[in-house]
């Protein structure tokens, strides 16, 4: 497992290894600031028709979500998100709220940390493989546009 779930408290619930692996898979390249992420994304993570709301808006469907992390990096150094709870709206365990905590490190050196909520909800992909069909995310901003704003005084 990787840093972003190895101390993850899962639900009660039977989760598959393939769900653990996505959440892990997904958030590992949220954290990543290489060419190419867009594309994972949109190829090995999402459905073609898949949901994707962060911080920088909403992108749907393969050819926005390719795209989204075009600017990711702008204002950004160094990010590191970590899941702490998952829980578990229905029994199959396809739609998911998590906890987790966000670290960055800004391009100005201003570091912040803070904690997010987030819905997944899981759907087979055209392949037949669990692919995330939305993914959803909510966070105070306020700690990062005040390290921005101190940042450029």
């Amino acid at each position: 497992m990787g840093y972003n779930i190895e101390s993850t408290e899962w639900p009660a619930i039977a989760m598959s290894t393939e769900a653990k692996t996505l959440i892990e898979t997904f958030f590992t390249l949220m954290d990543d600031p290489s060419d190419g992420v867009g594309d994972k994304l949109a190829d090995e993570i999402f459905t073609h028709d898949g949901i994707l709301c962060g911080g920088l808006g909403v992108a749907v469907g393969t050819t926005e979500i390719r795209k989204c992390r075009q600017n990711a990096w702008d204002l950004i150094k160094i990010r590191r998100h970590v899941v702490k709870k998952v829980y578990v709206h229905d029994k199959d365990a396809m739609d998911l709220l998590l906890i987790g905590n966000a670290e960055m490190v800004l391009a100005n050196e201003k570091s912040i940390s803070g904690e997010f909520t987030a819905r997944i909800l899981f759907s087979n992909g055209i392949d037949q493989k669990k692919r995330i069909q939305t993914y959803q995310v909510w966070s105070d901003s306020a700690p990062m546009r005040e390290a921005l704003q101190a940042g450029s005084e």
